[in-house]
């Protein structure tokens, strides 16, 4: 069994990796719209502060709305690892907390 300081470190580095990779993807995708809805939509189920990109209309404020995103999914990720490690040891009734948390978080943002 991992520490908590252990969890919490592989969960932070998701979300800390998975804005950088959704940046690497969109630079290289090609322009057919239904790839770049499909990939808009995997986005947000990865990187669900992402939708805060969406301030984004002036291009000076892009790189400090990236890094503030990508920070807020750090955070957001620390939080789901702090409940997982939690069901782990103490209590499985965290695990339904993180996933009903996860999939209202889904449902929102695919529903937009």
């Amino acid at each position: 069994m991992r520490s908590f300081a252990g969890i919490i470190a592989i969960f932070s580095l998701s979300g800390l990796s998975i804005p950088l990779l959704s940046r690497v993807v969109w630079h290289f995708l090609d322009y057919s719209f239904d790839m770049q809805l499909m990939v808009f939509k995997l986005q947000l189920l990865l990187w669900p502060t992402s939708i805060m990109m969406l301030a984004a209309a002036n291009p000076q404020m892009e790189t400090g709305i990236f890094l503030f995103a990508m920070a807020a999914n750090v955070v957001f990720y620390a939080f789901l690892g702090t409940l997982v490690w939690l069901g782990l040891r103490k209590h499985g009734a965290f695990f339904a907390i993180a996933g009903i948390g996860w999939g209202v978080i889904w449902w929102k943002l695919l529903s937009l």
